[in-house]
């Protein structure tokens, strides 16, 4: 994987937690916030244990 295509996903990241984070101010919801977050943190993981193997690969 290049730098140019890391840099791709994780700019897909950051859009993801900026619009989990509009998305809760909009409707006064941080309890909706904190679930967003965590999937995205969950999804992170498996891509950091993925980009990690011998066999870099993103499937996502």
């Amino acid at each position: 994987m290049t730098d140019q295509q890391l840099a791709v996903i994780l700019d897909a990241y950051r859009e993801m937690l900026a619009t989990a984070l509009r998305k809760a101010r909009k409707h006064g919801s941080f309890e909706s916030l904190a679930g967003d977050v965590e999937k995205i943190a969950t999804n992170l993981n498996r891509a950091q244990i993925v980009l990690s193997g011998e066999n870099i690969h993103y499937s996502g």
